[in-house]
């Protein structure tokens, strides 16, 4: 009976170090979870580009209390001075090893009118009033 239970554990783990032996990539890959960024978002907004780099314009709101027509300054969205347009940006060719061109994490300029969604979320610190009053670096 010994002998037999040896042969099965020999055999299990033969097929343990076959199974380790496959090759696989793995690695941290970018992900978007719309169910998150809609519950934890203060504000979550349709805006258009102004002329101005980094100043939107709200079209629609969803959430919160940003009215359209109003302005919104986003700091983090203003593209550097020689930003290429989204339009005209090289796109990667994926993910795997082939991908020698890495990930661009500038912000491309977008042409005055483009829409997009932000999901936004007021600063807690620092006592910032709200968007709605006038004051939209707060988000």
């Amino acid at each position: 009976m010994r002998r037999k239970l040896g042969c099965w554990s020999l055999a299990g783990f033969v097929i343990l170090l076959a199974i380790d032996a496959i090759p696989a990539d793995g690695g941290i890959r970018p992900s978007f979870s719309l169910d998150r960024c809609s519950w934890y978002a203060t504000h979550v907004v349709l805006v258009q580009t102004t002329p101005k780099d980094g100043v939107f314009s709200v079209v629609e709101s969803w959430k919160g209390d940003l009215r359209p027509g109003d302005p919104l300054e986003v700091p983090e969205l203003k593209p550097i001075k020689n930003a290429v347009p989204i339009s005209s940006d090289r796109k990667p060719q994926g993910f795997g090893p082939q991908d020698t061109q890495g990930i661009n994490e500038e912000i491309p300029r977008q042409s005055v009118g483009s829409r997009m969604i932000l999901f936004l979320k007021k600063r807690e610190e620092g006592g910032v009033a709200s968007p709605s009053a006038g004051n939209t670096t707060g988000t």
